[in-house]
């Protein structure tokens, strides 16, 4: 995954130069007026027995023809992030979006060579840096990666990069024979994608939205658990396209909009 690694790093490096950008309003990016916290907030870790809720989330997107900076997300010794939205032109190899940890903060952006790509990530409370795992990388061309045991983990998506073109593009986790796999499919080029995984109590069977259905509403509607996307595919041509994970009168929704073809999407509740 050294394309994936490099790209990254620079896309890191160059956020952290240019600084946080705390500036961008809540709502931009997949957030209903009752769920739009400040880029970054925090209303404190909680513990385990109070459940792993949302304590911080931000929305980051390329500025023109060039990526925009980084958006600090809090603390990664006492939280885990994960993307909850996907939007704009992916028709490009290079073009990528991502949540991850540098010197102890967490914090999503991405890489946009087109106008319009963006991303918006959630983090939930957990007891300390080691109740998540390790970030997993699969790449086009490469069999689907192990992440371990489905029983008491829900395993995510923390970066998708690639050209999206159509129906063949799809980066996913999902369960076989009992564990977890990162993997996905490609027509196109450097479509690749990172995962996380998180200990949990219990997590919900599979939900899916494809283009031209209504938002799907999730889980019991109670916001005080969580949702992570677990699969994104079709043609992302624009910044008319987009798969997200968003609340509305207290329940979570998973939904998009498209003006190509063969989106969709894919989450699980925790």
């Amino acid at each position: 995954m050294s394309k994936l690694t490099c790209i990254s790093a620079v896309l890191v490096v160059s956020g952290l130069l240019a600084g946080c950008d705390p500036a961008t309003s809540p709502g931009q990016m997949g957030e209903s007026p009752a769920d739009a916290l400040p880029q970054g907030a925090d209303t404190g870790s909680g513990t385990a027995e109070q459940g792993l809720s949302v304590i911080s989330q931000g929305s980051w997107s390329g500025t023109g023809w060039n990526s925009g900076p980084v958006v600090d997300l809090g603390s990664a010794s006492d939280r885990v992030c994960f993307l909850n939205k996907m939007t704009g032109d992916f028709g490009n190899a290079s073009n990528t979006i991502i949540t991850s940890t540098l010197f102890g903060r967490w914090f999503v952006g991405g890489n946009a060579t087109w106008p319009g790509v963006g991303a918006h990530a959630r983090c939930v409370s957990v007891p300390g840096a080691g109740s998540y795992g390790q970030e997993y990388s699969w790449v086009q061309g490469n069999p689907a990666v192990n992440l371990g045991t489905a029983a008491g983990r829900v395993c995510f998506l923390t970066e998708m990069q690639g050209l999206f073109g159509g129906g063949g593009e799809h980066v996913e986790t999902y369960v076989s024979a009992g564990n977890w796999y990162l993997g996905g499919g490609s027509m196109q080029w450097g479509v690749g994608a990172k995962a996380r995984c998180i200990s949990v109590p219990s997590y919900s069977g599979t939900y899916s939205w494809y283009q031209g259905m209504g938002p799907v509403r999730m889980d019991s509607g109670d916001t005080t658990r969580a949702c992570v996307l677990t699969r994104v595919t079709g043609r992302f041509g624009g910044a008319g396209e987009s798969v997200e994970i968003y609340s509305s009168g207290g329940a979570w929704y998973l939904g998009g909009a498209s003006q190509q073809v063969d989106l969709g999407a894919t989450a699980v509740c925790f």
